[in-house]
């Protein structure tokens, strides 16, 4: 507990090769936190955030496999909040999650969540195709120049795939 939104390291003082990332998303995620309920979480690295420690799993998440990572120290006096925060302590991560949650699918590329939120639905098929169809060079999917029946197939393929 301590309305924290913590990245790494956790192990070291030292920035992480992603340091500005992770400092540039973790305040757009504190942003959405405070849209929620209007309170605003400390953001930053673990390490000097709330205090030197090891074996995290943001830090296993980064280091290991390159994932921007993040983790939360929610709202309450304890570890065990009152029944009363435990739906705002939802609500407030939720929003961050999210927050984070769209910049992972920018970054890695989601493609059929064509309309970014979040859901796989025939609405991202049909904001797909609206943009297909007026020409949008964001439906240029193979890169080739042009807007074709090669890039609606590979965009029905992708959104049939993550179905």
């Amino acid at each position: 507990y301590g309305e924290m939104i913590l990245h790494p390291w956790s192990h070291s003082p030292a920035p992480c090769p992603d340091d500005a990332t992770f400092n540039a998303l973790g305040l757009d995620m504190q942003a959405a936190v405070r849209d929620v309920h209007g309170r605003t979480y400390d953001m930053g690295r673990s390490y000097a955030t709330i205090y030197p420690h090891t074996a995290t799993a943001t830090d296993w998440f980064y280091g290991e496999r390159g994932v921007i990572a993040y983790s939360y120290e929610l709202r309450g006096p304890s570890f065990a909040p009152p029944p009363g925060e435990i739906l705002p302590n939802a609500e407030e991560a939720f929003a961050g999650t999210l927050t984070h949650a769209h910049y992972i699918a920018d970054r890695y590329g989601f493609i059929s969540d064509w309309d970014r939120d979040c859901t796989h639905t025939l609405l991202d098929f049909l904001a797909y195709f609206n943009d297909f169809e007026a020409g949008d060079p964001s439906a240029d999917l193979n890169g080739d120049g042009s807007i074709d029946l090669f890039d609606f197939i590979e965009f029905q393929t992708l959104f049939e795939s993550e179905q």
